[in-house]
């Protein structure tokens, strides 16, 4: 074997040893860093009851919305076929828009209350991170911290916004009508 060619293998695998010991940091459990935890979502959503107090807030918001529609229908009986047309694909649109916000309003409300409860646990114990346990590959048991965050969610109540109020303008008279 050319002595050149078996210094510049020794020289790469000598590089990549010490590559890959500084990128895997040579395995050593570092002490005085908290580890990154994890926390299984759905798991949690479901198990703390977030899930269903949001599916029930978002059931009363549909009904609103549904009685903003029928609100709106009763007005189209006093327009001409062609404003009907372009009346309900408006209050259509208007409502879909509303219906959007609205889950997406609540599911902001139901994650400010895990990153609540998260952020507690976090002060409580230290950790350098949280993170959903849907982004990792793999977690050990021990960085899961699922029970303790659904502990801390147990009782919990959400508070939502208030329910939307719908209202209709009328064309005759320009005052708007309203579903509570």
């Amino acid at each position: 074997m050319n002595t050149g060619r078996f210094f510049q293998l020794t020289k790469k695998t000598i590089a990549f040893v010490l590559a890959a010991g500084i990128v895997a940091g040579c395995n050593e459990k570092t002490t005085g860093v908290d580890p990154v935890k994890f926390v299984d979502m759905e798991k949690l959503l479901v198990d703390s009851g977030l899930a269903e107090q949001e599916a029930a807030h978002l059931r009363l918001v549909n009904e609103r919305l549904k009685q903003g529609a029928e609100l709106a229908g009763k007005q189209y009986s006093t327009m001409d076929e062609e404003k009907v047309g372009l009346a309900r694909q408006a209050d259509g649109q208007i409502l879909q828009l509303q219906w959007q916000a609205e889950q997406q309003n609540a599911r902001k409300t139901v994650l400010a209350a895990v990153t609540e409860a998260a952020m507690s646990w976090q002060d409580e114990h230290g950790a350098v991170a949280i993170l959903p346990r849907q982004a990792a590959l793999s977690v050990a048991k021990d960085a899961d911290i699922t029970d303790d965050i659904l502990a801390k969610l147990k009782n919990y109540t959400v508070k939502f916004n208030s329910l939307p109020e719908v209202a209709i303008k009328s064309e005759e008279h320009n005052t708007p009508a309203t579903s509570h």
